[in-house]
């Protein structure tokens, strides 16, 4: 799976469906460890081609830009096995498409799918370019998360920051286990009482030179203070001395506070991920 994200993470458009870090994430957060191993596999060859992330009725499609053949077969088998009834009674799926994903789009189109207008807003900020130093309030700093010993206040802020949330130390030591998981690209801003005030993690992709920023938070009783701005500008000057290009953010689109952050971090608005849904036949 990693070798096929990481082929696909070379192309500007199809790194936005997942790459490496994200598919480490996802599966730390799931409630279930062992999630990925429901996810079906499509091979070419002997070669795993494609592979699908479900979520309920909804499917993430995750394929080799050398096979996107197969994503109608792809498709076909979301609509037999994960089909569920919405509010309506109606047997409903729903997968993703980039909005510069022509091929897809019209695939889905064909297929009787229609956008929804749910959307995430993927940006991307490029790291060949100065980064501005991060700018604290007097008393804050920035470092690295210091591992076991503070993991409870690193879940902590987590769960504030995203509240409600599902966050737990086992997760997120799952995600310390997973294999693109830097800890020195898990990042906090330090209060001036020594909370934690701030988080992000930041995963790297070493061979396509692109980072990506997931999850991003701040603590409730700390918003407004620009920390969050100062802990992914910090995080991409790190990105920056490990030779990485450029770096990814996604925002959920109708979200007034992060649509307006990711910009002012230095990230431009690339693409848009749209939802699409489709009525099955019973």
């Amino acid at each position: 799976m990693r070798d096929l994200l990481i082929a696909a993470g070379a192309d500007p458009v199809l790194r936005a469906y997942c790459t490496i870090g994200d598919l480490d994430w996802w599966r730390s957060i799931h409630a279930d460890p062992a999630h990925i191993h429901h996810a079906p596999l499509w091979f070419v060859d002997g070669a795993l081609a494609g592979f699908i992330w479900p979520n309920d009725n909804n499917a993430d499609l995750l394929v080799h830009p050398a096979h996107r053949e197969i994503e109608a077969v792809m498709l076909a088998w979301v609509e037999a096995h994960l089909a569920a009834a919405d509010a309506a009674g109606e047997m409903t799926v729903t997968t993703w498409a980039m909005t510069q994903d022509t091929l897809r789009t019209r695939q889905l189109e064909a297929l009787g799918y229609i956008r929804t207008a749910t959307h995430l807003i993927f940006h991307t900020a490029d790291l060949t370019r100065p980064i501005p130093a991060p700018d604290l309030p007097p008393g804050f700093m920035l470092r690295s998360f210091r591992g076991e010993p503070e993991i409870e206040a690193r879940v902590d802020v987590h769960r504030s920051a995203f509240h409600p949330s599902r966050m737990t130390v086992e997760k997120h030591r799952r995600a310390m286990a997973s294999p693109t998981y830097r800890q020195t690209l898990d990042l906090l801003v330090i209060a001036p009482d020594g909370a934690p005030a701030a988080c992000c993690i930041v995963w790297y992709d070493a061979v396509n030179r692109f980072g990506v920023f997931e999850p991003v938070g701040t603590h409730q009783d700390y918003r407004r203070l620009g920390l969050a701005k100062a802990v992914l500008q910090h995080g991409m000057r790190l990105l920056q001395e490990l030779g990485a290009t450029s770096a990814h953010v996604y925002a959920a689109g109708g979200n007034a506070a992060s649509t307006a952050l990711y910009p002012a971090a230095g990230f431009v608005v690339s693409d848009l991920n749209d939802q699409w849904r489709k009525v099955c036949k019973r």
